[in-house]
């Protein structure tokens, strides 16, 4: 069947994953129009949705106790619980770190292993499972090692200075500012590709881990520093799993609240969280320590429809609301930069100004990120200006959440089915000295799945974030207004938007990427 496609994949001595272009798949543009098709259905039925049912945003009773079998809530509820399943994570973090700073810098196990599997799995991880990550970090476990001692924690014998934080910095802006630095870093110096580098920067993080943990209360370092924990916090807002209290009335009339205050062989909530009141995933860790510390075992973990904590616009905070700007900005970033026409803009860049590499990509980055971010702050304030709504653009940001994991899902699936097979000759060979322990020197890297599988796959979770963040801007613009013509434009003026990234979602599926992995 002639029009499959064909060497669509990143061979050994290119750097282009084929196709060349759209034209290269028969049926390219019946499949684009389709979709956007859809895309246009789906924000004509919300659109009549928002004018024909009042706005009454509840929580779904739809809800699933995780912790229903006995034998899975004897286990949470083990005094070891969270030391044993960081135990392996960390185990292997500590072996990714040795094989990134003894081993050759090009060819050993971390750069390869950080950014090909766990940068790429960790989105999948937080779509399906919320915070899974946090609950496993081995940065906090070494953290928890060295304020708590070994095994477990006993809070009386912690070696933290529990200095306040300070208030100005109690906020995501730290966060956001690492994210931005990590993707210059990673993307200007190549830093995917360099194991030596990417082992500094996981020292530099369990350093840091470590170090807030022992000079300030709790985990600053989660709530306010952790990159990871913030993007995976707005993201976990769609999962299907939470963390929730059983019975609001067992929780109203206990006095002693021991989620927040600890017992003897338990933490309070370390990110500063009230479980008892928690109504969204943003900043729960699932460390699920006040499952433990509950003497009325009224906390659970639970399994919930997609989407819920985004449909209330009662969560909505500024600073991450800005966070939402950055996370949406930079995941598209990180497309465009892996296409053709990126070289040539910095080409452009390079001759005009007589500059080095790193030198172009920062003025072009900049000059990207300043411009979408003005743009769209821009057209949400001014929009929320014209409707009278003055909180609007704070409130209806978090509608483009969805729209970015669907995307980031997209363009994820591309390095997890693609390139995370060309892990395997690392893996035989970890520290890049010609080692051969498992046999596979003659190994060649092929695909997981085919092409055209994978092409439906993108198409089909960029279309569900576009569905998702339709149906939350539907949700918001209801609670944010009541006059029919202040509903109306506020819901065209972000479905353009929606619209227009969904498009270029789909543009970027049908173009030629340079992979990560090139030069591995």
């Amino acid at each position: 069947m002639t029009f499959w496609l064909r060497s669509m994949f990143l061979q050994i001595d290119v750097r282009w994953c084929l196709p060349s272009s759209s034209e290269d798949i028969k049926f390219a543009g019946f499949e684009q129009f389709a979709v956007i098709l859809f895309f246009l259905l789906v924000g004509i039925f919300f659109y009549r949705k928002i004018h024909s049912v009042n706005p009454s945003i509840t929580q779904s009773p739809n809800r699933i106790d995780l912790l229903q079998n006995h034998y899975v809530k004897k286990l949470v509820n083990w005094r070891y619980f969270s030391f044993s399943i960081r135990l392996l994570p960390a185990i292997l973090f500590v072996f990714v770190l040795i094989t990134g700073i003894y081993g050759r810098k090009y060819t050993s196990l971390a750069a390869g292993f950080t950014w090909l599997f766990w940068w790429t799995i960790l989105i999948f991880f937080v779509a399906f499972f919320g915070k899974i990550f946090c609950a496993v970090c081995p940065w906090d476990f070494f953290a928890n090692l060295f304020e708590f001692g070994w095994l477990h924690k006993l809070k009386k014998k912690t070696l933290s200075l529990n200095l306040k934080f300070p208030k100005s910095l109690a906020n995501v802006y730290p966060a956001m500012a690492f994210f931005i630095i990590l993707t210059w870093l990673e993307l200007g110096f190549d830093i995917t590709r360099n194991s030596y580098l990417t082992a500094i920067l996981g020292f530099i993080m369990v350093g840091a881990a470590i170090l807030f943990a022992l000079i300030y209360e709790k985990r600053v370092f989660c709530r306010y520093i952790c990159l990871v924990g913030r993007i995976s916090g707005l993201y976990a807002q769609i999962s299907p799993i939470e963390l929730r209290k059983k019975d609001d009335d067992v929780c109203r009339t206990c006095k002693t609240k021991e989620c927040i205050t600890g017992t003897d062989t338990t933490t309070p909530c370390p990110t500063f969280e009230k479980p008892f009141k928690l109504s969204q995933n943003t900043y729960c860790t699932l460390c699920t320590e006040c499952i433990r510390s509950c003497q009325k075992d009224n906390l659970t973990l639970k399994a919930r429809p997609l989407g819920i904590d985004l449909a209330s616009i009662k969560n909505s905070r500024k600073d991450e609301a800005i966070l939402a700007y950055v996370i949406l900005i930079l995941t598209f970033f990180h497309g465009i930069t892996m296409t053709k026409i990126w070289y040539d803009w910095m080409a452009q860049i390079t001759q005009i100004f007589h500059l080095d590499h790193i030198g172009s990509f920062t003025i072009l980055m900049l000059l990207l990120l300043t411009f979408s971010f003005f743009f769209l702050k821009g057209v949400g304030m001014l929009v929320s200006n014209y409707t009278c709504s003055k909180k609007a653009e704070t409130h209806l940001v978090y509608a483009f959440i969805p729209i970015t994991l669907g995307y980031h899902l997209g363009h994820n699936s591309m390095h997890l089915f693609v390139e995370t097979a060309y892990l395997v000759p690392v893996i035989n060979d970890p520290m890049g000295y010609g080692w051969n322990l498992f046999g596979l020197s003659q190994y060649m890297p092929k695909p997981f799945i085919n092409p055209d599988v994978l092409r439906y796959l993108q198409l089909t979770v960029v279309s569900i974030g576009f569905y998702y963040s339709v149906k939350v801007l539907g949700q918001r613009v209801q609670q944010i207004s009541t006059q029919v013509r202040s509903k109306t434009i506020l819901f065209y003026t972000y479905f353009a938007l929606l619209l227009a990234f969904g498009i270029l979602a789909i543009w970027f599926i049908y173009q030629p990427m340079i992979m990560k992995s090139t030069g591995l």
